[in-house]
C-alpha cells in the first residue's frame, strides 16, 4: 500500500489503529485526518472504514473498502474489514468470500478467523465454523515462543504442546497465556479438573481475559459445578449479551439448576438470531421434552432435521419421545444418511438405535435387532469401559463395606435431609419411585445426576478404600459440601 503513496509516518498510522477497538469515533477522526493531508492513502482510509463499521455504518465502510480492495487485492485486512461489512449488510455469501480471502492471504489473522467462524456458525455451516475456530485460536497466540505448541494443539498433537508448555512454564510461571493454553490441553485430555486450577490461575494473571473466563466457566460446569460456572458464565454475557456461545452454556448451566423457563427464553433468542443451526433447534427441542411440552419437542426436532438430514441425535430423540412413528420416507432418509461412507460416528450410531426403534414400532423385529446390535458396537468401540476394573471395583466396595464398616460408622456423615437418594439397578423401578416422590411439592425429581461419582473420584485413585481414612468430621464436611451445592430445596438422586 504504501508504494502509492509517501504518506503519514509509521507510528501516526499506528496510533490512529490503536483506537479503533476502545475508541472508533476518534481513529475515524484522525484518519480524515490524515486523509486531508494525503487523500490517497490507503492506510488511513482503511482505518477510517473500519471505525466508521464499527460506529455502526457498514454502508459507508463499504463505500471506502470496495474501490480499496480492488486496488489492493492481496491486502488481507482490507479483504476482512470487506468481509465483515458485507456480512454486516447481509450478503452472507460475498462476506463469506472475501473473509476466505482475507485468511488465505494471511493466514494468522485471527481477527479474520473469529469474523469468519461467527458467519459460517450463522449461515448453519457448524463444522466449517469450528474448523474457523480453531484456527482463530491457533492464530490468536502471538508469542513466538509459544507458537509451536498453538501448531501442535491445532494438528491435534495433544501430549506435544503439554511436553512444550510444561517446559515453557517451568521458567516463565507467570505467564497468563501459556497456563491458559496448558488449561486448554487438560480439557482435550478431558482432565476438567485440572482445567479449572489452570483457568483460574491464569485468571489471576489476566483477570480481563474472555477466553480464558469462558474455559473456566466450562471446566466448571463439566464437572457439574453450575452454581460457580454460572457466576463466571453471567459475567460473560453482561459484556456480550448476544455470544451464542456464552448463551449456550448459560442455558445449559441453567438447565443444571432446573431454571427451564430461562433457558427455554435463551433458546427462543438464540433461535431468532441463527435460525439456520441446527444443534440449537436440537437443544431447545431437548428443553421443550424437558418440560413437558413434547408436540412443540417434535416440531423443534423437526425443523432440526429440515436443516441437518444426517443429524442421527434429532432421530434419536423423536425415537426417544414416543409420540408417534416414523414415517416411511423418514426412515428411507435415515437409511440413505447410514449409507454415507462419510457419516459421523455419533450419527450413524443414533441413526442405527432411531430406525431399530422405527422398525421395532412395525414389529420388524429381527432388523430392528440388527440395527441394535450395530448401534451398541459403535457406541462400545467410542465408550472407554474395562470390564476387569469394573468388577475389581465391585470387588474392592464389597470387601470394604462389611457391616462391621457401616457400624463403626453409624451417625457419621451429614445430617441434613435435603437429598434423596434412589439406588436400584436397570429397570428395577427406581424412575418410578423418583416420579412418585417429585408428586410431591416439597421434591423436585432430577436427571440420573453424576455427582456422588465426582465426588468418589475427587477422592483419588484408591476410592473406595480412602473413605477408610476418614473421620466423622471429614465425612460430615463431605456430605455438607454436596449438600451446599444443591439448590435449596430437597432434592431426588438416582
Amino acid at each position: 500500500m504504501a508504494s502509492m503513496t509517501k504518506g503519514a509516518p509509521a507510528s501516526t498510522i499506528e496510533r490512529a489503529a490503536a483506537l479503533l477497538a476502545r475508541d472508533p469515533a476518534r481513529a475515524g477522526r484522525e484518519a480524515e485526518a490524515l486523509l486531508k493531508a494525503d487523500p490517497r492513502d490507503p492506510r488511513a482510509a482503511l482505518i477510517l472504514a473500519s471505525a466508521r463499521r464499527r460506529l455502526g455504518d457498514p454502508r459507508a465502510a463499504l463505500a471506502i473498502l470496495v474501490p480499496l480492495a480492488r486496488a489492493f487485492p492481496k491486502a488481507a485486512n482490507t479483504q476482512y474489514e470487506l468481509g465483515v461489512a458485507l456480512a454486516d449488510l447481509g450478503d452472507a455469501a460475498a462476506g463469506l468470500a472475501a473473509l476466505r480471502q482475507a485468511v488465505s492471504l494471511n493466514r494468522d489473522l485471527p481477527d479474520a478467523w473469529r469474523a469468519l467462524g461467527d458467519l459460517l456458525f450463522r449461515e448453519g455451516q457448524a463444522a466449517a465454523a469450528e474448523a474457523a475456530f480453531a484456527e482463530h485460536r491457533r492464530a490468536a497466540v502471538l508469542d513466538p515462543a509459544l507458537k509451536p505448541a498453538a501448531e501442535a494443539l491445532f494438528r491435534g498433537e495433544v501430549t506435544a504442546a503439554e511436553q512444550m508448555l510444561r517446559g515453557h512454564l517451568l521458567a516463565n510461571l507467570t505467564d497468563a497465556s501459556a497456563t491458559r493454553m496448558l488449561a486448554e490441553v487438560y480439557v482435550r485430555q478431558s482432565r476438567h479438573g485440572d482445567a479449572e486450577v489452570l483457568f483460574a490461575r491464569s485468571l489471576e494473571l489476566d483477570p480481563d481475559h474472555d477466553g480464558a473466563r469462558f474455559g473456566y466457566a466450562d471446566a466448571l460446569f463439566k464437572q457439574q459445578k453450575a452454581t460457580q460456572a454460572l457466576a463466571q458464565i453471567e459475567a460473560l454475557v453482561a459484556g456480550a449479551p448476544r455470544d451464542p456461545a456464552y448463551l449456550n452454556l448459560l442455558a445449559a448451566c441453567l438447565a443444571l439448576v432446573g431454571d427451564d423457563d430461562r433457558v427455554i427464553a435463551i433458546f427462543e433468542g438464540l433461535l431468532a438470531d441463527y435460525p439456520k443451526q441446527p444443534r440449537l433447534w436440537l437443544n431447545y427441542g431437548h428443553t421443550l421434552r424437558a418440560v413437558g411440552r413434547r408436540d412443540d419437542a417434535v416440531a423443534a426436532y423437526k425443523r432440526c432435521l429440515a436443516l441437518a438430514p444426517d443429524l442421527g441425535d434429532a432421530y434419536w430423540s423423536l425415537a426417544n419421545l414416543k409420540v408417534a412413528s416414523f414415517t416411511e420416507a423418514e426412515e428411507a432418509t435415515m437409511r440413505a444418511a447410514l449409507a454415507k461412507p462419510d457419516l459421523a460416528i455419533d450419527d450413524r450410531l443414533h441413526l442405527h438405535y432411531a430406525l431399530g426403534k422405527a422398525l421395532e414400532d412395525r414389529k420388524a423385529f429381527e432388523p430392528s435387532f440388527q440395527h441394535y446390535v450395530e448401534g451398541a458396537a459403535l457406541r462400545r468401540a467410542t465408550t472407554p469401559y474395562d470390564a476387569e476394573a469394573t468388577t475389581a471395583h465391585m470387588r474392592r466396595s464389597k470387601a470394604l463395606f462389611s457391616a462391621e464398616f457401616l457400624a463403626d460408622r453409624q451417625g457419621q456423615g451429614s445430617t441434613a435431609d435435603a437429598p434423596i437418594f434412589i439406588l436400584g439397578l436397570p429397570r428395577s423401578g427406581s424412575t418410578l419411585i423418583e416420579q412418585i416422590l417429585a408428586s410431591h411439592s416439597a421434591v423436585e425429581g432430577t436427571m440420573e445426576l453424576p455427582d456422588i461419582g465426582i465426588i468418589a473420584r475427587g477422592l483419588g485413585p484408591t476410592y473406595p478404600q480412602a473413605l477408610a481414612e476418614l473421620d466423622g468430621a471429614a465425612l460430615r464436611a463431605l456430605g455438607d459440601g454436596y449438600i451446599a451445592s444443591t439448590r435449596p430445596h430437597r432434592k431426588l438422586g438416582r
